[in-house]
Protein backbone atom coordinates (compact mmCIF):
# COMPACT_ATOMS: atom_id res chain seq x y z
CA UNK A 1 0.00 0.00 0.00
CA UNK A 2 1.25 3.14 -0.57
CA UNK A 3 0.99 6.16 1.66
CA UNK A 4 1.74 9.61 0.87
CA UNK A 5 3.46 12.23 3.22
CA UNK A 6 0.69 15.31 2.50
CA UNK A 7 -1.73 16.49 4.94
CA UNK A 8 -5.29 16.55 4.25
CA UNK A 9 -5.50 20.06 5.19
CA UNK A 10 -3.20 21.37 2.43
CA UNK A 11 -4.85 18.79 -0.15
CA UNK A 12 -8.04 20.93 0.43
CA UNK A 13 -5.90 24.25 0.37
CA UNK A 14 -3.74 23.52 -2.73
CA UNK A 15 -6.80 21.67 -4.81
CA UNK A 16 -8.81 25.20 -4.10
CA UNK A 17 -9.41 28.01 -6.17
CA UNK A 18 -6.17 29.65 -4.59
CA UNK A 19 -4.09 26.69 -4.12
CA UNK A 20 -1.84 27.82 -6.56
CA UNK A 21 -1.29 31.23 -5.53
CA UNK A 22 -0.68 29.75 -1.87
CA UNK A 23 1.90 27.11 -2.98
CA UNK A 24 3.57 29.12 -4.99
CA UNK A 25 3.42 33.09 -3.93
CA UNK A 26 3.14 32.07 -0.17
CA UNK A 27 5.21 28.83 0.65
CA UNK A 28 8.21 29.65 -2.36
CA UNK A 29 7.95 33.47 -2.88
CA UNK A 30 7.09 33.78 -6.64
CA UNK A 31 4.19 34.26 -8.78
CA UNK A 32 2.89 30.79 -10.99
CA UNK A 33 3.08 30.09 -14.39
CA UNK A 34 -0.19 28.39 -15.50
CA UNK A 35 2.19 26.11 -16.59
CA UNK A 36 3.69 25.57 -13.10
CA UNK A 37 -0.18 25.81 -11.51
CA UNK A 38 -1.57 22.80 -13.56
CA UNK A 39 1.74 20.66 -12.95
CA UNK A 40 0.97 21.26 -9.06
CA UNK A 41 -3.21 20.36 -9.43
CA UNK A 42 -1.74 17.45 -11.54
CA UNK A 43 0.87 16.61 -8.69
CA UNK A 44 -1.62 16.43 -5.70
CA UNK A 45 -4.27 14.56 -7.67
CA UNK A 46 -1.92 11.97 -8.75
CA UNK A 47 -0.41 12.08 -5.03
CA UNK A 48 -4.09 11.06 -3.96
CA UNK A 49 -5.52 8.87 -6.99
CA UNK A 50 -2.24 7.47 -8.00
CA UNK A 51 -2.85 8.13 -12.30
CA UNK A 52 -4.67 10.82 -13.68
CA UNK A 53 -5.45 11.55 -17.18
CA UNK A 54 -5.20 14.85 -17.54
CA UNK A 55 -7.53 16.80 -20.12
CA UNK A 56 -6.62 17.11 -24.01
CA UNK A 57 -7.21 20.89 -24.07
CA UNK A 58 -5.44 23.65 -22.19
CA UNK A 59 -7.45 24.98 -19.38
CA UNK A 60 -7.96 28.42 -18.91
CA UNK A 61 -7.76 28.74 -15.35
CA UNK A 62 -6.04 26.97 -12.02
CA UNK A 63 -9.65 26.41 -10.51
CA UNK A 64 -10.92 24.59 -13.89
Amino acid sequence: MHSSSFRLDRVALYLSGIGAEEYFRGGLGHDSSPDEACGLAETVLEEILGKVAVPPAPLESYAE
